[in-house]
């Protein structure tokens, strides 16, 4: 994910719209790799599953202003098809997926967004409340050991502070 911000980070956040509403996930304050684990509820119109239009998933940084209202700079998009991707027709949820980011359309890759989704009828009722749903408990994950060979440094410049 790109930088926006002066200091090198960013505070993202994603922005998904349905016909008539917007939804944004939480900020994520001075981060370049959040984690959001938060779930969005949508609602397309279509004749059937297959009708359905693509999901744009839009990434942007929230500027917070002292005075007066905040900003927000766009930082990439992802153009999603539901046909082309493992959905589910109920509570389960399925393996999350990678989708790449882009500034703009044939740009290259700014980053990536993981989701999943879960495509039913809008009379479905879940047995989970989405609101009540711990992501983080529901998505399995494994935890690997990574080891490090550091070897060297070159090329380093003072800051001006301190000697090298």
């Amino acid at each position: 994910m790109p930088a926006a911000d002066e200091s090198g980070s960013s505070d993202p956040f994603i922005r998904l719209t349905d016909a008539d509403t917007t939804h944004d996930t939480q900020t994520i304050f001075d981060n370049v790799n959040p984690i959001f684990y938060e779930g969005l509820d949508i609602l397309y119109e279509a004749g059937s599953k297959e009708e359905l239009p693509p999901v744009i998933v839009d990434l942007y940084d929230k500027d917070e202003s002292l005075i007066g209202s905040d900003s927000e700079d766009f930082l990439s998009r992802a153009l999603i098809n539901l046909n082309k991707v493992a959905v589910s027709d109920g509570d389960a949820i399925p393996r999350p997926t990678w989708f790449p980011l882009y500034y703009k359309k044939g740009g290259p890759v700014s980053g990536e967004v993981l989701l999943s989704f879960a495509v039913v009828s809008d009379d479905y009722s879940f047995k989970k409340n989405l609101k009540n749903l711990k992501l983080y408990k529901e998505v399995k994950t494994n935890k690997y050991g990574i080891q490090m060979q550091i070897l060297g440094l070159r090329g380093l410049q003072s800051a001006g502070v301190l000697p090298v």
